[in-house]
């Protein structure tokens, strides 16, 4: 396989932040979020004691469809806020350099550095989600009521949290990086997203977009496979469309990239089919 990028760190490029908070921030909550998702947790437990007839089997129908609804639901996030599918934004150009903001730290551009999770912590991931999920989890613990209903927003909220780390370790464990025992189990039985078929996604670079465990996949891809062929409105990665176009336009070889924002400095590297690859 060819010479490509692995993270913004191994290319000698530092963030001002990890992810979406700021470094301070996430110090100082990495101190709460264990207590707000152990309420979380405490809830999660009694919601489930109070299922009153078939506690069991009602369990298991609630985990089994949201475990699918929470995929599609990072499916959409994948395919339109992370990857900006279909994007008609068009980088500047300055000094022959395109010009890339980036405001997500090293969770920025994946698909020029599809291994650049590997440089946010967990704790960052887990504060993180925790964080942005605790005033729909305070709402949900003191006004609803309806134990069904706050079971499949709780499990819901906790699959898509998880979310994050298996998308992560599907990256780590496709390239024999370390992956914690129980992730690597669910990995390996493909309970959760298979590297393999991630790896499809930035090669292909139009489908699989989920980041749980897949089963949304033919769904959503039919969906927009439907919107391609019947509207003409096709997917492709805005970083990935960009560079395209002015390669087309400048009829170059290689281009140079230029990092503004949380991250700041200059690659030059070339596409080969929907790959970055090094010079």
């Amino acid at each position: 396989m060819s010479n490509t990028f692995s993270s913004f760190k191994e290319s000698n490029l530092l963030s001002k932040k990890e992810w979406i908070y700021s470094n301070r921030f996430i110090y100082f909550m990495q101190y709460f979020t264990p207590f707000i998702f152990a309420v979380f947790l405490y809830d999660l437990a009694v919601s489930i004691k109070n299922i009153k007839k078939n506690r069991w089997f009602m369990l298991l129908i609630i985990i089994a469809v949201t475990y699918f609804i929470s995929d599609f639901i990072t499916a959409i996030i994948h395919c339109y806020y992370i990857d900006q599918s279909y994007s008609e934004k068009e980088y500047r150009i300055e000094n022959k350099h395109i010009v890339i903001d980036t405001h997500n730290g090293y969770a920025s551009c994946h698909h020029i550095f599809p291994s650049n999770w590997k440089d946010v912590s967990d704790t960052t991931i887990f504060v993180t989600a925790v964080s942005f999920f605790t005033l729909p989890l305070l709402f949900f613990y003191l006004f609803l009521k309806n134990t069904t209903a706050k079971l499949f927003l709780y499990f819901v909220i906790l699959f898509i949290v998880f979310a994050a780390f298996t998308h992560k370790y599907a990256h780590e464990k496709l390239h024999k990086r370390y992956v914690p025992l129980i992730i690597d189990l669910l990995l390996t039985y493909n309970l959760f997203l298979s590297p393999k078929v991630h790896q499809k996604h930035h090669i292909e670079n139009n489908y699989n977009w989920s980041l749980l465990n897949g089963t949304s996949d033919n769904i959503f891809n039919v969906i927009i496979h439907s919107v391609c062929q019947y509207f003409k409105k096709c997917p492709m990665e805005e970083s990935v469309d960009n560079v395209k176009k002015y390669i087309q336009k400048e009829n170059l070889n290689t281009v140079n990239i230029r990092f503004t924002g949380d991250i700041e400095g200059v690659i030059q590297c070339k596409l080969e089919n929907n790959l970055f690859v090094k010079v």
